[in-house]
This record gives structure tokens, C-alpha cells and sequence, in this order.
């Protein structure tokens, strides 16, 4: 009764929207092309309704058949829908195809919850993307003015609220890990589509937009990163800051309850990078300290988050890499006599300095020492090619200064040994 029920619905339907439609052979007319929507329509309610309700032993197959007819017939319609032009397209066809793929990706997620399988999950995301192809394909949405990855960043926010609100429920948990996989991917599809509009379009009507929408994506990984819930890659690998389990928790709930993820913050430092050099390029900066130093911070701050994965031998290379990356931008122009680049260098090399003693990490101090005595160097030297008695003036000045230090250590010999020995036994325990 209830497959007759659609079955004649569905015909008043097409009768009230294509009534000159007589036979089969009509069914690709004019007519029948535009009513083809909201058919689709109505079929995914009748064919909806009809999966959700109990079935008995009796009509299982027979409301099987129905099913796979009306999935056959509703197919048809969407694609006959699909050959009326975009610009005959009306909004309650639009709206019609929306509410038909709604509907059946909805009809989808509850058949899952009841039978709490995953595939199901999977389904309906499934449809919910058969939608956004229908849409692109139809031309209501159109690709190439630089929104895309900003549709994607704003998929990935609803998918992560989702897999939030099913996670918080019983009934619902074992889909959150299904809806984690779109919401983890789709920031790094925006920050691929923001690099390759750029490499193909140039510049954008908007300054910084690519970059924008890569920073968007470098701050959702980060925030996923701190939250620390599910991971980039679903392979039950994820590793936190924290030392292990609390023994009163269940083997189930072993995560530390402040889980950081390192695989995040190695994605969103990457993206991060890739932002500011689109953007600099964007804005036509050509200085090369402005795409050394955050690749230079960037490579310390992954050495010192993945210490543990990497070995002791390879931490001080990279580290004296990363501080080389940061120390060696300002030299290009230091050479042309630049006295920005000269104070530029200064700071680097203090800023490594107080980051060494902070994180107690001796090749820092060694890298941020040596250049900063090299920096002083290369300023009174430039300031004698201006001024040819400035290094006469800083010859007499430092030489007075080792002389009167040289007292002043023989005056408190004992005490400053004592100082000596202990600060060499506190820099041994630095890394």
C-alpha cells in the first residue's frame, strides 16, 4: 500500500506539472525536463519515508524492489534536470534538487545511527557531495573567482561542528570518526586550490586573498592542533605532549584529557610559510628576510616539538640550520653597506640569544653570540667608511675597555671564578 501511495503521488505530481505529458515517449520533452526536479522531490521523500519505516518478512522484498526502481526513476530525474540551461533554472528547481539530495543524505544518517554502521556515514557524505557535482555541472555554482577555498574552509567548520555533536552522544559517537576525515581534509584542499590560483592567475582582484584563505586553513589546524581531537591521518597514531594515560582512566579514554597533536601544527606551520610567501609576493617584497626567518622559526619550532621522534644526533644540525636560516637573511644586503640590515642582524642575533636561554639550548647561544659579535664588528667598520676616524675612536674605546675589565677581574678574581665554575656546570646541564 505504502509503494502504491508513492507511486500515485508521484503521478499527480507529474500530471500537475507536465500535463500534456501522454506517454513514454514524452518523458524527455520540454515539459517533462522542467518538472523534472521537483519529481526528484518527490520521489526522495516517498523513497525516504519508505526506508525509514519497520519493515516485516513479508514486504521486505517487495519494498526492496519498489526501493530500487524509485532509486532508479529518481536518478533519471536528476539527470534530466541537469539538461536544462542554468540560465532557465529556476529557484524552486534549485531549491528542489537541494531538498532531494537533503533529504536522501539525511534518510542516510539516520538508517546509520539505527544500524550503527560506518558505510552508511560514509553515504551520506557521499550524497551531500553528489550534490555540490550536481550543482557545479547544472552551473549554480560556478568555479574560478576565488571562493572555493573559502566554501571548503566553511564545509570543514559545519563538518567539525557535526563530528562535535555526534561525538558527545552515545548513539552517534561511532560516526564522529567518519566526519573527522572531510573536516581534516578540506582546509588542505583550500590551501592547494589558494597555491595553484595563485601560480596560475597571479595576482588577485583583492590583495592577499590567496594567502588569506591559506592562513584561515593554517589557523584551523592550529586550533585542531590545540584541541587535539581525532587526526589529519585517521591511523590511531596521534601523539600528545603528555607523558602517558592516568591509571584511573579506562584503556577506551587513555588520551591525555590537554591532547596536542603534532601532526597539526607540523600542517599548519607548513601552510603558514606558504601564506606569507604568497603574500610577500603579492606585495611585491623581495627581502629575503621575509621568507628565511619564518622558515627559520618554523624549522626550530618542529625540532623542538618532535624531539622525541627526532634523533639526539640530527637535534643540534637542525637547530644550527634553523638559527643559520634566521642569522643569514639580513647578510645579503649588509653587504651593500645596508645600515637597516646591520640593526636588523642585531636584533635576530639578541632574540636568538634570549629564545637559547629560555629554551636552554646551547647552539642557539653559541649561533646568536657569534653573530652578534660579528654584526658589532660590521658596524664600526661600516660606520670608518663614512667616518675614517670611528675606528680609530672604537679601536681606543674597546682597548680601554679590556683594560679596565682585565682590573676589574684581577680586583675579584676569586669570586668571578666561583661564577665562572658554576655557570660552566649550569650550561652543561643545557642541551
Amino acid at each position: 500500500m505504502i509503494a502504491i501511495g508513492h507511486w500515485q503521488v508521484t503521478a499527480f505530481v507529474v500530471k500537475c506539472l507536465a500535463p500534456e505529458l501522454i506517454g513514454l515517449n514524452d518523458v524527455l520533452s520540454a515539459a517533462m525536463t522542467m518538472a523534472a526536479l521537483p519529481v526528484a522531490l518527490t520521489l526522495a521523500a516517498g523513497l525516504s519515508v519508505i526506508r525509514l519505516r519497520p519493515r516485516d518478512e513479508v514486504g521486505h522484498e517487495l519494498l526492496g524492489i519498489h526501493c530500487f526502481v524509485g532509486n532508479a526513476a529518481l536518478a533519471t530525474s536528476l539527470i534530466a534536470g541537469l539538461l536544462v540551461p542554468s540560465a532557465a533554472l529556476t529557484i524552486g528547481q534549485v531549491a528542489s534538487a537541494i531538498a532531494t539530495f537533503t533529504l536522501l543524505a539525511i534518510a542516510e544518517f539516520i538508517l546509520a545511527v539505527r544500524q550503527q554502521r560506518t558505510d552508511r556515514v560514509w553515504m551520506a557524505q557521499g550524497l551531500i557531495g553528489a550534490a555540490f557535482a550536481w550543482l557545479l555541472l547544472a552551473g549554480v555554482i560556478e568555479i574560478g573567482h576565488g571562493w572555493a577555498m573559502f566554501g571548503c574552509l566553511g564545509a570543514a567548520v559545519a563538518w567539525t561542528v557535526v563530528s562535535r555533536v555526534c561525538a558527545r552522544f552515545p548513539q552517534t559517537r561511532f560516526a564522529a570518526e567518519a566526519l573527522d576525515v572531510p573536516a581534516n581534509l578540506l582546509p588542505l584542499a583550500a590551501a592547494v586550490i589558494g597555491v595553484a590560483r595563485h601560480v596560475t592567475h597571479g595576482e588577485s582582484d583583492v590583495v592577499g586573498m590567496h594567502s588569506l584563505g591559506l592562513l584561515l586553513s593554517s589557523a584551523f589546524y592550529f586550533w585542531q592542533g590545540i584541541d587535539g581531537v581525532g587526526s589529519l591521518f585517521p591511523s590511531g597514531s596521534d601523539q600528545s605532549f603528555a607523558d602517558g594515560p592516568d591509571d584511573n582512566r579506562s584503556e577506551k579514554d587513555s588520551r591525555p584529557l590537554i591532547a596536542i597533536r603534532r601532526d597539526r601544527f607540523i600542517v599548519s606551520a607548513i601552510i603558514l610559510n606558504v601564506a606569507s610567501a604568497l603574500l610577500w609576493r603579492e606585495l611585491h617584497w623581495s627581502d629575503p628576510q621575509f621568507f628565511m626567518i619564518p622558515a627559520g622559526l618554523t624549522i626550530l619550532g618542529l625540532v623542538e616539538l618532535l624531539k622525541r621522534e627526532i634523533p639526539e644526533r640530527y637535534r643540534d644540525p637542525l637547530r644550527y640550520a634553523a638559527a643559520l636560516t634566521i642569522l643569514v637573511s639580513p647578510t645579503f644586503h649588509i653587504v651593500s653597506g645596508s645600515w637597516l640590515h646591520l640593526i636588523s642582524l642585531m636584533v635576530c642575533s639578541v632574540l636568538i640569544a634570549l629564545l637559547a636561554i629560555g629554551l636552554r639550548l646551547r647552539v642557539l647561544v653559541y649561533s646568536g653570540t657569534a653573530f652578534l659579535i660579528a654584526d658589532l664588528f660590521a658596524m664600526v667598520i661600516r660606520g670608518s667608511i663614512d667616518h675614517p676616524n670611528l675606528l680609530w675612536l672604537a679601536g681606543l674605546g674597546i682597548g680601554a675597555a679590556v683594560i679596565t675589565l682585565g682590573a676589574i677581574c684581577e680586583n675579584h678574581r676569586e669570586s668571578l671564578l666561583t661564577r665562572l665554575r658554576v655557570m660552566a656546570a649550569e650550561l652543561q646541564t643545557w642541551k
